[in-house]
């Protein structure tokens, strides 16, 4: 029977493993060491959801000279994600970054970036028992039905990516995930971003702007 099944309004997960090789990754990860957070800064973070982990929170890390290598790179696969899938006529802007540096045990509980139209984050520092992250789909159907023949796009409510230095991920900004706890022997390091098209900021720029 001729039939077809199209994978209506499905969210995209971009993963991509970077050209960084370990030289420029233990420069980056030396340098990440040596972000500083203001006090102010951390009477913000305590309100955050993102429990036992550090991260320098406020501000655009990527905008710092010795990032910007880094930054190309993202860049540059933010570029590949729109021409090859999105096929926005847009440019994007990365609007927010932090470090996370994650000891033993710390893990990040479920959540979403507001505010931001995709996010993403590429590890810098991390191996197979450094935590998974896992996305969860809260639009799946009401009824779940167990087993299954196979796991398809069409029956999965979760997905899971383990880290590995130098993997980017790049996803929507409004997809719940959560970090699983990281049970390796040192830090898990990676950098996440969040990402506006200039398309909306130019837009609210001239719409918000007072003559």
């Amino acid at each position: 029977m001729k039939h077809n099944v199209l994978p209506l309004f499905s969210q995209p997960l971009f993963t991509t493993e970077t050209k960084l090789d370990n030289d420029e990754l233990n420069f980056i990860e030396t340098e990440l060491k040596k972000e500083k957070i203001s006090h102010s800064e951390i009477n913000k973070l305590s309100e955050d959801p993102i429990k036992n982990k550090f991260h320098t929170g406020l501000e655009n890390i990527l905008q710092k000279d010795q990032y910007k290598n880094l930054k190309k790179v993202i860049i540059d696969s933010i570029k590949l994600f729109n021409d090859s899938y999105l096929r926005y006529d847009t440019n994007f802007v990365i609007i927010k970054s932090w470090v996370a540096s994650s000891p033993f045990d710390s893990s990040c509980e479920i959540h979403r970036h507001n505010n931001s139209f995709l996010s993403g984050v590429i590890y810098i520092k991390a191996n197979e028992n450094s935590g998974d992250i896992e996305f969860e789909n809260f639009n799946h159907r009401d009824i779940l039905i167990y087993p299954r023949n196979d796991n398809t796009l069409y029956n999965v409510e979760r997905y899971w990516v383990k880290p590995k230095p130098g993997l980017l991920l790049l996803f929507p900004s409004n997809m719940y995930h959560r970090v699983h706890k990281n049970k390796s022997g040192e830090d898990r390091v990676s950098v996440s971003f969040d990402i506006m098209p200039t398309y909306f900021i130019n837009k609210f720029k001239n719409e918000t702007q007072i003559n």
